[in-house]
């Protein structure tokens, strides 16, 4: 599984991750009678030539609007010096995937602007052929068609919700208004909320006052469920940063992790591991030393007849290979060391510098924060030194 999916299941939860992988496929297949449609409706084309090609057309055209958005998106931030970071990319657009914020309300509000503006010069530059040629937009030809799907996508992408770029402006200005992310995502989360509200009512009125509107009715309510559930994300994860810098990690993981003995034969292991599966990798114990971490994916890459005669600290992945935290660290700094780092799991340790837990990616950030904020003695203040410096390294 890419590092991008593996955060949309980290933030967003394993059902949601499934639901968009099934939302994105929709969006794709919709698009095929939708551009049959589109040139049937606005056109009425005299040969069934122009009905196939812009079925089969459709798609392609709505991929390559939406892959150049993403383009430009990591091409400016890349110019604007932020560094390479991780999106989920869906049909609308992308929301982030990550618990570092590169971004700050300026350079936000700056690069969706210029997307926007990229998207509406290359309609235009589409249109540019056709209208010098003398037609209007009273005599459609099929030619038009990629200009005008182009500066309509680039006009829905203004829509003030999430995941569009107007979503991400409204974050950018309130964010401005207020300096505070949190407030600037919950204001977009409000906004894209109504937004997929009245895409649902439109989406309902032309299913029941014209049933051949099936199509743009669809869109509607396509639309509606992934601004619905992109503006979700956006908060979750805001809502995470905002909480995780409050509460220690260490009472976060404490008896969290599974334990396994050094000498456990690798059915053992496997038993165990299986069994807390959702509690993370597995510490592995030399009598009463952590010796190191070991996962149900390493541990099923041998042979299935080695398994009564292999022992558990022959796979261990030492912890001189992972990630390691600040004693007593808060738990939003250990999410943003596993973001950032190469290893696949970061080590959780008590004040005193004791070992407490694993946490890697199959883990649910939700749970770890609920298990915190239930744990976390008042009074007690997270160590988050160098967080400055891990948000801009």
């Amino acid at each position: 599984m890419t590092p991008e999916n593996q955060s949309k299941r980290w933030i967003h939860g394993r059902r949601h991750y499934v639901v968009d992988r099934i939302a994105c496929v929709v969006a794709i297949a919709l698009a095929v009678p939708t551009g049959w449609w589109l040139v049937e409706e606005l056109i009425a084309p005299e040969s069934p030539f122009w009905l196939a090609a812009a079925a089969v057309a459709a798609p392609v055209l709505i991929l390559v609007f939406a892959t150049s958005t993403e383009f430009l998106r990591f091409r400016i931030a890349n110019r604007q010096a932020l560094g390479p970071f991780r999106r989920l990319v869906g049909p609308l657009g992308s929301v982030g995937s990550t618990f570092v914020i590169r971004d700050t309300a300026g350079t936000e509000l700056r690069r969706e602007v210029a997307i926007v503006g990229v998207q509406l010069l290359f309609g235009a530059v589409l249109l540019t052929p056709a209208l010098i040629a003398g037609n209007t937009l009273d005599e459609l030809t099929p030619w038009m068609i990629p200009g005008i799907v182009a500066v309509g996508f680039a006009l829905v992408n203004t829509v003030p919700a999430l995941p569009m770029s107007g979503g991400h402006m409204l974050r950018a200005i309130f964010w401005f208004l207020h300096d505070d992310q949190t407030i600037g995502t919950r204001a977009a989360f409000l906004y894209s909320q109504l937004v997929a509200s009245a895409s649902f009512g439109f989406g309902g009125f032309f299913l029941i006052w014209r049933p051949s509107l099936l199509i743009p009715a669809l869109w509607c309510l396509l639309i509606g469920v992934l601004t619905l559930r992109a503006s979700r994300h956006e908060v979750r994860r805001a809502l995470i940063i905002e909480r995780a810098s409050t509460i220690r990690a260490a009472d976060a993981l404490a008896g969290l992790n599974p334990t396994i003995r050094a000498s456990a034969p690798m059915t053992e292991a496997i038993d165990i591991l299986l069994e807390q599966h959702a509690n993370g990798p597995a510490l592995v114990r030399d009598r009463n030393v952590y010796i190191g971490m070991l996962t149900l994916e390493r541990a099923r890459s041998i042979p299935r007849r080695e398994w009564n005669t292999r022992e558990a600290r022959e796979l261990v992945t030492p912890f001189d290979q992972l990630s390691d935290s600040l004693p007593g660290e808060d738990l939003l700094g250990v999410l943003q060391r596993l973001d950032q780092s190469e290893p696949s799991a970061v080590i959780v340790r008590e004040t005193s510098g004791a070992i407490v837990g694993l946490v890697d990616h199959s883990m649910d950030a939700r749970r770890l924060m609920r298990r915190g904020l239930g744990r976390t003695i008042s009074g007690t203040v997270p160590v988050n030194a160098n967080r400055d410096d891990r948000q801009n390294s």
